[in-house]
């Protein structure tokens, strides 16, 4: 008999619907982020790894780059209009909703789960996110709290990361399991 204490992880996961992420590129010494980012309650993430969590949440991808992701359409538009290509000369948004896949992970002792998949050195603190290969993917993840977190892939990619996710939640339970 299995005690729940030391019971193998049980994981789920789901796309995120009617997300926005946009995209935020700035160049050094720009001062249109900041004063755009300032009128909508957010702020610009100053290390590497850094997140302004909620909704909207402001993910750090590298130092002139950060990713805001949101259920609410009128901030990324918002963005979208204050910052569009041409208008600031050192600073852009771009939407990636399209083309990003958002999956949602929540399990007990998700983070030895997800060791079968990527380097336990590359999985982010609480509250952090970092660069990855899962399975060999390229994704961020952004671990929102001990027992969840998100996976942002490039979306055509989804359908063979969620096989390596099935796969190892198959490896997990040792049997057959069904998404």
């Amino acid at each position: 008999m299995v005690n729940d204490c030391i019971a193998v992880p049980r994981v789920e996961w789901r796309t995120l619907a009617d997300i926005s992420v946009v995209s935020v590129r700035r160049m050094a010494g720009d001062r249109d982020v900041p004063a755009v980012f300032e009128r909508l309650g957010l702020r610009w993430p100053q290390d590497a790894g850094e997140v302004q969590a909620g909704d909207p949440a402001v993910l750090w991808r590298s130092p002139s780059e950060a990713l805001v992701v949101s259920t609410q359409a009128a901030v990324a538009a918002s963005l979208l209009e204050r910052l569009q290509a041409g208008k600031s000369p050192s600073s852009v948004a771009l939407e990636v909703s399209e083309q990003t896949a958002v999956l949602e992970i929540e399990g007990h002792r998700l983070t030895h789960w997800l060791a079968q998949l990527v380097d336990t050195h590359s999985l982010p603190r609480p509250g952090r996110i970092a660069g990855a290969r899962l399975a060999d993917i390229g994704v961020l993840i952004f671990n929102a709290a001990c027992d969840r977190v998100w996976i942002l892939v490039d979306r055509t990619l989804l359908a063979y990361l969620e096989s390596w996710l099935v796969h190892a939640r198959n490896t997990a339970h040792g049997q057959e399991a069904v998404q």
